[in-house]
């Protein structure tokens, strides 16, 4: 094999070398690329609702919602740290004023564009400290949501009759 021979064969395993994880990154990137939350399940917006704060009877139970002084803030603060939600997104801090007993995975947030929101999984002491909330209530949420939409529901049970609609008010 001559010399010549030899540069050219390391002068295209060196161009390999250089290009190879290149391609190989694009064509990683466009294999896992799934747009703008294409993948997060919508559901029909309630038509049917009650505005914050308004009791709703149902099976003879009362329930109301209603915020503190402030449903919406994109801090929260912890018993030694503070969670700051990430670009987009805003916690959300409600109270549900009923004497039924209602499972927390039975309550949900949809937003104006029907994506679902659960509860988080904290203590009351953090949702009375952030949200401006009596302790007194049994039922208190946070959840994490989508800070764009203009409106939310809360919907308890899964059922049409038990929906609250709030706005946006985080919004700038």
């Amino acid at each position: 094999m001559s010399s010549q021979a030899a540069d050219q064969a390391k002068r295209k395993w060196l161009i390999f070398l250089i290009f190879a994880p290149g391609i190989f990154f694009i064509v990683y990137w466009l294999a896992t690329q799934t747009g703008d939350r294409s993948g997060v399940p919508t559901v029909k917006l309630p038509t049917q609702y009650a505005l914050l704060g308004e009791q709703v009877n149902f099976n003879g139970e009362r329930y109301a919602v209603r915020g503190g002084k402030n449903i919406f803030t994109d801090t929260v603060d912890l018993a030694n740290n503070v969670a700051v939600a990430e670009p987009g997104r805003v916690f959300v801090g409600l109270a549900l004023i009923t004497d039924a007993t209602v499972d927390r995975a039975n309550v949900q947030v949809i937003d104006g564009q029907g994506r679902t929101y659960s509860p988080l999984d904290v203590s009351k002491t953090i949702v009375v400290r952030n949200f401006g909330l009596q302790g007194t209530e049994s039922h208190l949420y946070m959840f994490k949501v989508d800070s764009g939409p203009e409106y939310y529901f809360i919907r308890v049970n899964g059922d049409a009759l038990l929906t609250w609609r709030f706005d946006n008010s985080y919004k700038k």
